[in-house]
C-alpha cells in the first residue's frame, strides 16, 4: 500500500497549532513585538546619530549651498540614491526613512560621494 504524504495545508496547520501551543498563556509574544521593534529602531538611530547635529555641519552646508536650504527629504533621498549608485555604496534602510539619518549618511560617505555631487542636478518636474 502506498504511503500518503501530508499536503501543504495540513503541514501549515500543524506548524500553526504547534506555535499556538508554545505561546498559550503567554500573549506577550503576540503583542509586544511591534513596540519592541520600535524601541530597538529608536535605540539604533540614537546610537548612530550620537551627538550629531544634522543642521550644523560642513556636509549639510555644502548640500544646502548646492540645492537650497529648504531641500526636502524626498529630494535629498533622490540625490542620495543617485550618489550611492554612482559611488557603489549602500544606502541603508534607516537613512532612507529619516532625514536626520540621511544627512548623517551623507557625512559618513562624503569622501566617496563628493566627487559625483557636481554632476547631480535637481529638476522641477511640476513647472511646465
Amino acid at each position: 500500500m502506498e504511503e500518503q504524504k501530508p499536503d501543504a495545508n495540513s503541514q501549515s496547520l500543524a506548524v500553526i497549532s504547534d506555535y499556538l501551543q508554545q505561546i498559550s498563556g503567554d500573549t506577550s509574544k503576540l503583542f509586544n513585538q511591534p513596540e519592541n521593534h520600535v524601541t530597538k529602531e529608536k535605540e539604533r538611530i540614537a546610537e548612530r546619530l550620537g551627538t550629531f547635529n544634522p543642521k550644523d555641519n560642513a556636509v549639510w552646508h555644502e548640500i544646502t549651498q548646492r540645492f537650497g536650504a529648504n531641500i526636502k527629504q524626498p529630494e535629498l533621498l533622490s540625490i542620495a540614491n543617485v550618489l550611492a549608485q554612482s559611488a557603489n555604496i549602500k544606502l541603508d534602510r534607516d537613512a532612507k526613512r529619516r532625514k536626520s539619518v540621511l544627512i548623517k549618511w551623507f557625512e559618513e560617505n562624503w569622501h566617496a560621494i563628493q566627487p559625483y555631487l557636481a554632476y547631480v542636478v535637481l529638476e522641477d518636474t511640476k513647472a511646465e
